[in-house]
């Protein structure tokens, strides 16, 4: 089940809150949310405009206040992969199980709490086979048989008179409120997460493709360099000069390469697989 096919099931919430209002008198005080803070924006003052770029991409970018961003906000990257790798999260990632497991399980307290205000109905049902002779009732002949059917249907009802049992299911409601709530939080959390994480491996992946251009240039500077020197078209200083330079262009591939190591296998987990199954 999607993620949200799973919110979208939430009609069981208002059917109980119907139901609670039918359950007689609640006593105390009645819970009042607090009012939103009073602004207008996240910042004191108006957000700068971005300053654009030349090439794909370097629009301009400016903050729209109260703009809705789409529930499937990483489709405007126009990234088949990105769609893939958040796609495998949310039908793989234990979190969002344990979420939609949790509000499951919410909503279901929620449904049995509400089973103490319905007045409760049994059943029951016999028949009953009897033979009663004559003799018993000072008469003569053959045996009495007669058939007993019994059918009984007790109603009870405990009026929630103090409201206790209503409060209690408000509770109920609210905790499933709470965790509808953090199942949203935690579908975008992740999907935050896995979209920041596969942008970061592309960009230490284009970095790595780069420092190897580079280092394959200055292998070839200096084997230049040296034919050079043994003609005696320049000195031995130009030579190490150049090899002191592809000696620091050397010293910076490792940490890009376990950067992009350990950015990979925090990518594998968002997407629950294992690091050895990066590929």
């Amino acid at each position: 089940m999607s993620y949200r096919t799973f919110l979208q099931k939430g009609a069981l919430i208002p059917l109980l809150q119907a139901v609670i209002s039918l359950g007689g008198c609640a006593v105390g005080p009645d819970f009042i949310p607090a009012d939103a803070p009073g602004v207008t924006g996240y910042t004191a003052g108006r957000l700068s405009v971005a300053v654009g770029a030349d090439g794909p991409g370097g629009t301009a970018q400016r903050f729209v206040s109260g703009a809705d961003v789409p529930g499937i906000w990483w489709k405007v990257f126009r990234s088949r992969r990105i769609e893939a790798f958040v796609r495998e999260a949310i039908d793989n990632h234990p979190d969002i199980t344990a979420a939609q497991a949790a509000l499951r399980q919410a909503r279901e307290v929620a449904a049995a709490d509400m089973s103490a205000l319905l007045p409760s109905i049994t059943g029951s049902d016999s028949v009953t086979r009897s033979q009663t002779p004559l003799a018993e009732a000072g008469q003569t002949g053959p045996s009495s048989l007669y058939t007993l059917y019994k059918t009984s249907v007790p109603i009870s009802f405990t009026p929630d008179i103090f409201g206790g049992k209503a409060r209690g299911i408000e509770a109920d409601l609210a905790n499933a409120d709470y965790q509808r709530f953090q199942l949203e939080a935690t579908y975008l959390t992740l999907t935050a997460n896995v979209v920041t994480t596969a942008i970061s491996d592309a960009s230490y992946a284009d970095q790595i493709r780069v420092t190897e251009e580079q280092i394959e240039g200055q292998r070839q500077l200096v084997a230049l360099l040296e034919q050079q020197f043994a003609l005696g078209a320049v000195s031995n200083a130009d030579v190490l000069t150049q090899k002191a330079q592809l000696a620091q262009t050397l010293a910076t591939l490792p940490p890009l390469q376990k950067s992009r190591a350990q950015n990979r296998n925090q990518l594998m987990a968002y997407l629950g697989r294992l690091p050895s199954q990066a590929n």
